[in-house]
C-alpha cells in the first residue's frame, strides 16, 4: 500500500473515531504504516469499515489486519516469477524426451 493509500485509511479512521488522539502521534503512525505496507488498500479499507459497523472502539493495527492475507513482497514475486521459468523449462525437456504426451 502507498503512503497515500495509508493516508486515505487513516483519514476514515478519523471520520469513524473523531474523538480517538491513536493516530495523532507520528511514532503509531509509523508503527501502523510498518504494518499495513504489507496490505492492499480495498482490503484495508473494507477491514475499518468493518470494524467501524461493529465497534465504537478505535482498532488495534491487529483488528483491521487480523484477517488480510499480507500481499507477496517484490521479492517473493521475482522469486515465484523464477520458479515458473525453471518449471516451463523442465516441462519442455521432459516433453523433448518423451513426447508431447507430458
Amino acid at each position: 500500500m502507498t503512503r497515500e493509500e495509508q493516508n486515505k485509511c487513516f483519514a476514515l479512521l478519523g471520520e469513524f473515531y473523531p474523538n480517538s488522539r491513536r493516530l495523532q502521534s507520528k511514532t503509531q503512525r509509523a508503527a501502523w504504516r510498518l504494518v499495513l505496507e504489507h496490505y492492499g488498500y480495498p482490503d484495508v479499507k473494507d477491514a475499518i469499515v468493518n470494524h467501524a459497523a461493529r465497534s465504537n472502539f478505535f482498532p488495534d493495527v491487529a483488528d483491521i489486519t487480523g484477517n488480510l492475507t499480507p500481499e507477496p513482497t517484490k521479492a517473493e514475486r521475482e522469486a515465484a516469477a523464477s520458479d515458473m521459468r525453471r518449471m516451463e523449462r523442465m516441462l519442455e525437456l521432459l516433453r523433448e524426451k518423451v513426447g508431447d504426451a507430458v
